[in-house]
C-alpha cells in the first residue's frame, strides 16, 4: 500500500527525510499537532522539493487547521486519518484504468450527492415561499365618517420650559423693548400784558404844568391808568401834550375805549384836562408765549403714541414667526421724561424727551396647535380613528390674563371613523379566497361600502400577508 511515517514532536526534516528512505511511490506522513519544527514554512518547501527529487507521492495527516492549509499551500493532499490516505490509495488503485471523466465522477460522488439533495431543498423551500408569502392581500375598507368639534383650554405659562401634554400647558416668555425719542412743539400760553394807549393833557392854567410820570388817570367806570413818562405842559392856556399811559389791570380788563380816560387824580385834577383820543388796548403782535400744562398734556400724549408703536414693533421683532404677543399682556411703561420747560414759563417752543419700555407675553402658536392635536388624538384613542389629514386648530383666542399665565380657548375640527381592528381583519383574509374574505368582513365590520379584497399575483388564490387600506367616505351628522 505505501509506507505510513509518524513524527513526533521534536522531530525536524532531517529526522523525518530518514524516516522517509525506504518510501515508494507513495507516503504518509503523520504531524503531531505539537510539532515544533514540522509547521513552519521551510520544512515544507524542503518537504517538497525531496517528495519531488524521490518522486514519492506524499500524504500529510495534519493535526490542526492551520498546519492542513501550509501543506496545501506546497501541494500536498491532506487527509483526517491513516485510514482515509490508505482508503484513498485503493480508490486510486481501483480506478487507475477508469477513463477520467468517470473516474472525477466516481471522486466526487458523494459531493454531487450533497448538491443535488440541497438543491432540491432549495427549489422546495423557494416554491413554498412563492405559494405563502409572495401573494399579497390588498383589502380596502370604507367605515362611516363622523365630523366632530371640540373646544380646549390650553394655558401659556412663562414658569414651564417644555410642553406638558397632560395638564394643556406650552411655555410662554417675556420679551421687552426700549425705545428713546423726542418731539417738540410751539407753546399756546400767552402772558397778559397789559394795555397801552395815549392820552392828551390840556394846560387849563396860564402857566407852565409838569405832569410827572406815574401820574394816574382814570375812565368814569374807573379804570386806572398810569403815565409811562414825565411830560411839561407849557404856557399858554389850553396848551397840549400827547404821554404814554399803561393800563394799571392787566389783560382785556385794562382796555378802554376812545374818550372814555377824563379824569386826574391829585392835585392836577384842577390844572390840567385829560382824554384819550383812541382806544388804549393790548398789543397781540407784541405778546408772549407761555407754556400751558395743555402743551404738555398734548406734547407728551403724541410722543409717548409714536414711542409705543416703536416700542411694540421693536417687541415684535424679537419674536419667532410662529410666536405672537397678545395686547392684554402688553404693557407700556415710561421709564425717562424730560420736558425743557415748566408750565408758565416764556417759551415760544416745549421740547420733551422720553424713555418708554414695552413687555409682554409671548408664546408658539404652533405649541398651542401640535398640543391640541395630540391631546384630541390622545383622547379619541380606543373610541375614534381621527383622520389625521382633517384635523384643524383654530387661532388660539385669550380667555384671560392673571399677570403671570394666559388662559386660550382652540377649536379642533376634524373626521373621525370607528377604529379598525387589523388584526382582526388579517384572520378573516389570510387563507380564504377574495370572495369569502370580502363577505366575512361586510358581515362583521360596520361599513359604509363593501369591502375590496384582492390577491396580488392574480393566479393566487389566497395570500398569507394582508395590506390594509382605510379609507374616508360621506360624512354622518
Amino acid at each position: 500500500m505505501g509506507l505510513v511515517v509518524r513524527l513526533d514532536q521534536d522531530d525536524d526534516f532531517a529526522s523525518a527525510r530518514s524516516k522517509l528512505a525506504a518510501a515508494v511511490g507513495r507516503a504518509v506522513l503523520v504531524i503531531p499537532r505539537e510539532s515544533v519544527v514540522m509547521n513552519r514554512t521551510l520544512a515544507f518547501q524542503l518537504l517538497r522539493r525531496w517528495s519531488q527529487d524521490h518522486a514519492v507521492e506524499l500524504t500529510i495527516v495534519a493535526g490542526d487547521a492551520p498546519l492542513k492549509r501550509l501543506a496545501c499551500e506546497f501541494g500536498f493532499r491532506t487527509v483526517s486519518s491513516v485510514r482515509a490516505a490508505e482508503r484513498r490509495w485503493r480508490q486510486d488503485d481501483a480506478l487507475r484504468h477508469t477513463p477520467g471523466w468517470q473516474a472525477w465522477l466516481v471522486r466526487q460522488r458523494w459531493r454531487l450527492a450533497w448538491w443535488t439533495v440541497a438543491s432540491i431543498a432549495l427549489a422546495l423551500g423557494l416554491g413554498w415561499l412563492t405559494v405563502n408569502y409572495l401573494p399579497i392581500a390588498t383589502v380596502r375598507l370604507t367605515p362611516v365618517t363622523q365630523s366632530f368639534s371640540d373646544d380646549l383650554q390650553v394655558t401659556a405659562d412663562p414658569s414651564v420650559d417644555t410642553v406638558d401634554y397632560s395638564r394643556l400647558v406650552v411655555p410662554a416668555r417675556s420679551v421687552t423693548a426700549k425705545v428713546e425719542g423726542s418731539d417738540r412743539l410751539p407753546a399756546t400760553g400767552k402772558k397778559e400784558e397789559n394795555a397801552r394807549g395815549f392820552v392828551t393833557f390840556g394846560n387849563l392854567t396860564d402857566g407852565q404844568v409838569r405832569v410827572s410820570q406815574g401820574t394816574v388817570v382814570t375812565t368814569t367806570a374807573g379804570k386806572k391808568f398810569t403815565t409811562e413818562t414825565d411830560a411839561v405842559l407849557p404856557s399858554p392856556k389850553w396848551s397840549a401834550v400827547r404821554v404814554e399811559v399803561r393800563a394799571v389791570d392787566a389783560g382785556s380788563k385794562g382796555e378802554t375805549e376812545r374818550l372814555t380816560v377824563n379824569k386826574i387824580e391829585g392835585l392836577l385834577a384842577s390844572q390840567v384836562a385829560v382824554l384819550n383820543e383812541q382806544a388804549i388796548a393790548i398789543d397781540k403782535s407784541r405778546q408772549t408765549a407761555i407754556v400751558t400744562a395743555a402743551d404738555r398734556d398734548k406734547l407728551r400724549a403724541s410722543l409717548l403714541d409714536r414711542l409705543t408703536k416703536q416700542a411694540t414693533s421693536s417687541l415684535n421683532s424679537q419674536i419667532k414667526q410662529s410666536e405672537v404677543v397678545t395686547a392684554p399682556t402688553l404693557k407700556v411703561e415710561v421709564v425717562a421724561e424730560e420736558y425743557d420747560h415748566n408750565v408758565g414759563d416764556e417759551a415760544p417752543i416745549l421740547s420733551l424727551r422720553l424713555a418708554v419700555q414695552a413687555a409682554g407675553l409671548a408664546y408658539d402658536q404652533r405649541q398651542v396647535s401640535d398640543l391640541a392635536r395630540k391631546a384630541k388624538e390622545t383622547s379619541a384613542q380606543g373610541s375614534q380613528q381621527i383622520l389625521a389629514d382633517s384635523l384643524t386648530v383654530s387661532q388660539p383666542q385669550l380667555l384671560g390674563f392673571t399677570g403671570s399665565a394666559m388662559a386660550l380657548a382652540v377649536k379642533v375640527q376634524g373626521l373621525a371613523i370607528q377604529p379598525i381592528d387589523q388584526d382582526l381583519v388579517r384572520r378573516m383574509v389570510i387563507g380564504r379566497p377574495p370572495s369569502e374574505a370580502a363577505s366575512l368582513l361586510q358581515r362583521n365590520l360596520g361599513l359604509v361600502r363593501p369591502p375590496e379584497v384582492t390577491i396580488d399575483p392574480a393566479w393566487a388564490r389566497q395570500a398569507n400577508r394582508v395590506q390594509i387600506i382605510v379609507e374616508s367616505a360621506g360624512v354622518a351628522p
